[in-house]
């Protein structure tokens, strides 16, 4: 049996076929791969801020006990108080220390503009522990570590 020119071209385009066909199923392949890469790629290397940021949501907050304070209202009554800072997670309170009289001067001017009867009811107290917060926390802005105040908390408080 001879082989006629017809099937010699019918076993080539064959083997040509085999040929193309395995380059359509490794390309097939690779385009899951690759963009399962990709997406890891992302998550290592783009997703990791969020994680750092979730550990410093984490941490818990940093009190800072300031010492008590003895002052005069405007209105000539006396107020004696002692105060807690919360900072968030993680801040360090260290140079505060250093900020003692600065923040000293700010909590006896504030309370200077305060009176008696404004002092007097919860509201008032809260009231005051706000405007002392923003007061505070811009002194705290030219700080390198840049703590901010959070909360305020009463842990004596007597007036006069």
């Amino acid at each position: 049996m001879a082989k006629t020119v017809k099937d010699e071209k019918k076993t080539k385009n064959d083997g040509k076929e085999k040929k193309g066909g395995k380059k359509k199923v490794v390309v097939i392949l690779m385009i899951p791969l690759i963009l399962i890469g990709a997406a890891a790629a992302y998550y290592f290397l783009l997703g990791s801020p969020s994680k750092a940021k979730l550990a410093s949501a984490k941490l818990p907050p940093v009190v800072y006990d300031f010492g008590p304070v003895t002052t005069n209202l405007n209105d000539g009554h006396v107020v004696q108080a002692k105060m807690t800072f919360e900072f968030k997670g993680g801040t360090v309170t260290t140079p505060l220390s250093a900020q003692t009289p600065q923040i000293m001067n700010d909590v006896i001017e504030t309370f200077s503009s305060w009176s008696y009867n404004a002092l007097l009811p919860a509201t008032g107290k809260s009231a005051f522990a706000a405007q002392l917060m923003s007061t505070l926390n811009n002194l705290f802005k030219s700080d390198p570590g840049k703590p901010k105040i959070q909360q305020i908390y009463f842990t004596n408080f007597i007036m006069q």
